[in-house]
């Protein structure tokens, strides 16, 4: 017998894609609902009251992702115990419902679990992080126009958090189905005029959308904010050097890193972003080794969940390797690739490096 009521709940538009495996995996809840908008033109509906979801329709307009989260949390029957929300193109790994269970405490409000934010692109280095959208029925509410989260009704009420080691959630997104935030995030920001949080990603989605001028703007708007916290301003320097880099700009980038260092010497992302540059583009591979050495030897990293790959040592070596061989220093280029190969097995791009390297090395 269960100890606990579980309701998961969503918000979907045109989700036909996802909706029977989405609702077959939360199926390990009690009760599932979701919010539809009713502008829906495929049979999402359908596919989901055939799987047991109760599902009913609401406009949301203008749309503002909080509302429509706080609309389909209203959908939830007051004594459920424990509140899931996903969305449809999520997926917990089974079994999920029992270590809930498991790991609930009665006075708990909100559960930590691990997220793979980009589980559908497979040949991307792994984004996972924390996430905690399992919470309590009465405790919370949803706030934000866009990349909302849920927030203390009371903020003098003492939270209890507990860690939900073993559940993991998994997101595969349509990679082909075009997105852009830009209009809400624009309007976010025109709502928060100095939230960090929505300058950084309003950055992040001009720089995305090749707007490079609104993007800089924006970024060193970011840098001067007086409530800017060390991971924003090294978010805006990132900003800034990516920009440059599409407009290959390589010289501009360098600088941005060379700055961004100035401010954050223990950042280690910037150690990388240089050392990726300098051997890459600019020429100075003995340079770059050493700055991708330091980036490996920082365990501090500022922004970790954005900048995977400077924790991950196979990419490293992989581009220690690729600065050696730029210095025809063949064998250690093959002895870093080789490093990097033991580390990650399955990426052809260290695979093909490593016989470029030995065919050079045989000539």
């Amino acid at each position: 017998m269960s100890k606990y009521k579980v309701v998961v709940y969503a918000i979907a538009n045109n989700e036909a894609k996802f909706a029977e495996q989405w609702a077959k995996n939360m199926s390990e809840a009690d009760e599932i609902y979701v919010l539809l908008d009713p502008t829906c033109s495929d049979n999402t509906k359908e596919i989901l009251e055939a799987n047991g979801v109760k599902v009913k329709e609401k406009l949301i307009r203008p749309w503002r992702f909080d509302r429509a989260r706080n609309e389909s949390l209203k959908l939830v029957p007051k004594d459920a115990d424990i509140c899931v929300c996903t969305d449809l193109d999520e997926l917990f790994d089974p079994g999920w419902r029992q270590i809930l269970e498991e790991k609930w405490e009665p006075d708990t409000n909100q559960g930590v679990y691990r997220y793979w934010h980009n589980a559908g692109s497979p040949n991307d280095t792994p984004n996972i992080f924390d996430y905690s959208k399992i919470h309590d029925r009465h405790s919370f509410s949803w706030k934000w126009i866009i990349h909302e989260y849920i927030v203390q009704k009371d903020p003098n009420q003492k939270i209890k958090q507990t860690k939900l080691d073993g559940i993991f959630l998994r997101h595969y997104p349509d990679n082909k189905k075009p997105r852009s935030y830009k209009t809400l995030l624009e309007r976010a920001v025109k709502e928060e005029k100095h939230d960090t949080r929505y300058l950084g990603l309003l950055a992040e989605e001009y720089v995305n959308a090749k707007e490079f001028e609104n993007a800089e703007k924006t970024a060193k708007q970011l840098l001067t904010e007086k409530k800017a916290w060390t991971h924003d301003i090294c978010f805006a320097y990132k900003i800034l050097i990516k920009s440059a880099n599409m407009q290959q700009d390589y010289q501009k980038a360098r600088n941005y890193c060379y700055e961004a260092l100035s401010k954050c010497d223990y950042c280690k992302v910037f150690h990388g972003e240089l050392g990726q540059l300098l051997i890459t583009q600019l020429n100075d591979s003995e340079l770059g080794i050493a700055h991708v050495k330091k980036c490996m030897a920082i365990e501090n990293d500022v922004i970790t969940a954005r900048e995977q790959e400077w924790n991950n040592k196979a990419y490293n070596y992989n581009l220690i390797s690729i600065g050696y061989f730029n210095l025809k220093d063949y064998a250690n280029a093959l002895l870093y690739v080789d490093m990097a190969i033991t580390l990650d097995p399955n990426v052809e791009a260290y695979k093909q490096n490593k016989q470029i390297y030995i065919n050079a090395y045989e000539i």
